[in-house]
């Protein structure tokens, strides 16, 4: 090849790098009023906008959203002391399941193997429970004759006079 061929081509290829770079230029010119991005905000990948395109406008923080003034903060009323209300039967980890009539000594033991330890599980029986703890302890309907749904109900909620009234005392004291 000739040099005068080598010498054209290199003059050719540095002037398409030069206009390379002088339009490369303008394009990071940013409008005024706009904060130019700062280096590490170019060298990371955007994802692609709203139309599936990676073409996205200046990559300059957006402007803080205008927001409604914060309301003025009201005088605090004095505040009344409170009673802690009692905790719950449902929070205790075993209940005496022999509080509810129809349940002894031996059935509370088999309850328990069965994990069934406190009011709460009892009352949240649903039909399916009642029918595979009936099979379980060889019963035939003696959950739903002894009510031992409705009565663990109410001693799960702690109303013990309510209990009292209809059920009576129950076998053992809590």
């Amino acid at each position: 090849m000739d040099i005068s061929i080598m010498v054209g081509i290199a003059g050719a290829v540095f002037i398409l790098l030069y206009i390379w770079w002088v339009v490369k230029m303008q394009g990071d010119e940013v409008p005024a009023g706009v904060p130019a991005p700062s280096k590490r905000d170019v060298s990371k990948p955007m994802p692609p906008d709203a139309s599936g395109t990676n073409v996205h406008p200046l990559r300059a923080s957006p402007a803080p959203a205008r927001s409604a003034p914060a309301p003025k903060k009201q005088a605090a009323a004095p505040k009344a002391k409170v009673k802690p209300k009692p905790t719950p039967r449902t929070t205790r980890s075993t209940d005496a399941l022999q509080r509810i009539n129809g349940i002894g000594p031996k059935i509370e033991s088999q309850l328990k193997a069965m994990k069934i330890r406190t009011y709460a599980q009892i009352a949240a029986f649903k039909k399916a429970d009642i029918d595979q703890v009936n099979e379980k302890l060889k019963f035939k309907g003696r959950i739903e004759r002894e009510q031992w749904v409705a009565q663990a109900k109410l001693l799960a909620a702690g109303k013990e006079a309510a209990f009292e009234k209809k059920f009576g005392k129950g076998a053992k004291r809590a």
